[in-house]
């Protein structure tokens, strides 16, 4: 039951590469699906209260432990799912990874790898974004690559 969450998961900033998660969501099947519409549901709060979640592991730790504690949706958990889908929030790691996966897409060569951003904070993505963004878009218009 996680595929019709995993879009809004992945956006909130929820890694699923992380041990501990994988082992939470194989620990806890029955509860996959209301600890994700609480997850996401508490996303859309938070959206609502101008926050969002600051780093990638505040979100899959907020899902660890929605499954660990079986947490329930909120009764307007899909209003606030909506708040969160127009709120757009996309993390900054998500942002880095499609940026990556766009460029060496486009240029057919690996010059930044995923694996690269695992080591990193959110403020440390932050801050090469501009870099990612520059060497993606200059890219695009180069077609001698």
């Amino acid at each position: 039951m996680l595929v019709p969450y995993l879009e809004q998961l992945l956006a909130i900033g929820v890694d699923f590469s992380l041990l501990s998660l994988q082992a939470a969501i194989e620990g806890h099947p029955y509860h996959l699906e209301s600890a994700c519409q609480a997850v996401i549901g508490y996303a859309g709060w938070l959206a609502e209260q101008g926050e969002c979640f600051t780093d990638r592991t505040k979100a899959s730790s907020c899902l660890i432990r929605a499954l660990a504690e079986q947490w329930q949706p909120h009764p307007r958990w899909q209003h606030y799912a909506q708040i969160a889908a127009e709120a757009k929030y996309v993390s900054p790691y998500e942002k880095a990874l499609r940026l990556i996966y766009a460029q060496n897409r486009q240029i057919q060569q690996q010059v930044w790898r995923p694996e690269m951003l695992d080591s990193l904070s959110d403020q440390d993505i932050e801050a090469i974004l501009p870099e990612l963004e520059r060497q993606c878009f200059d890219s695009e218009g180069d077609d001698s690559k």
